[in-house]
C-alpha cells in the first residue's frame, strides 16, 4: 500500500512524494531482484486506492501526489524486470466499503473490489495482465 511506502519514510505524509531511498521501495526493488536471479517471476501490484475522480471527497492535489507516488513506485520495481501491475485507480468508490471513515480513503475492497484484483492478478500468471 502507499501509505505504508510513505510511513516508512521520517517525515512524510501521503501529500508528500515517495523518496527514491524509501526503505519500503529499496525492499521491493531487492526483493525483485532476487527472484529474478533466482529464476521466479515476481508480479507485484499497486493496490486500488479510494482516489477516483468520482471520490468528491479529496482534493486534486491528493490526487495528483497518489498518483505520482503509484507511478513512482511501478516504474522502480518494473525497471528490475518485474511484473507490475498498477491497479491504483481502476476502481470507483462504489468497489470499497466505508465502515469506518478512517479507513474511507484507504478503505477495504467490497466482495467485488477484491474479485476484480483476483482477476488481474490471475491474468497477470496467466500473461494476459497490461502493465
Amino acid at each position: 500500500r502507499i501509505r505504508e511506502y510513505v510511513a516508512a519514510a521520517s517525515g512524510t505524509t501521503e501529500h508528500d512524494p515517495i523518496p527514491q531511498d524509501n526503505p519500503r521501495l529499496l525492499q521491493a526493488v531487492e526483493l525483485a531482484e532476487l527472484l529474478l536471479a533466482r529464476g521466479v517471476r515476481p508480479i507485484f501490484y499497486v493496490t486500488p486506492l479510494n482516489i477516483a475522480p468520482a471520490n468528491q471527497d479529496l482534493s486534486d492535489e491528493l490526487h495528483r501526489v497518489t498518483r505520482a507516488n503509484a507511478r513512482f513506485i511501478r516504474d522502480a520495481v518494473a525497471a528490475t524486470g518485474a511484473t507490475v501491475i498498477d491497479l491504483v485507480d481502476d476502481l470507483e468508490p462504489g468497489y470499497f466499503s466505508n465502515r469506518s471513515p478512517e479507513q474511507f480513503l484507504y478503505g477495504h475492497l467490497d466482495q467485488r473490489g477484491r474479485a476484480y484484483i483476483a482477476e488481474r492478478l490471475a491474468a497477470a500468471i496467466g500473461g494476459d495482465a497490461p502493465r
